[in-house]
């Protein structure tokens, strides 16, 4: 099953110590994780990609999760929790 998860920043960043913790996360789960920004798709189990596209991700942006597997439903849920801990996000709904 696709889920798709659309995020606005509103306040903070994400330091290396969050990014690697979101990482972990996302490793843990059997289905794709990937991130949207803009034009660029990455796949969140990345290091390097996961790094770069939110190492600099700043307030006032938008970025998009795409789950696609067997337990999407339960990352979806645990990646939003971990996202609200370190940064005001708002999920907007498509």
């Amino acid at each position: 099953m696709e889920i798709k998860k659309h995020f606005y920043v509103h306040e903070g960043t994400f330091n290396v110590q969050n990014i690697l913790e979101l990482i972990q996360l996302n490793s843990s789960f059997d289905c794709e994780v990937n991130v949207k920004k803009n034009d660029k798709t990455i796949n969140a189990k990345s290091i390097l990609g996961t790094m770069n596209l939110f190492i600099y991700l700043r307030s006032g942006e938008e970025f998009t999760i795409i789950l696609n597997g067997n337990d999407s439903e339960d990352a979806n849920e645990q990646i939003t929790q971990l996202l609200e801990k370190h940064v005001t996000v708002t999920p907007i709904l498509s």
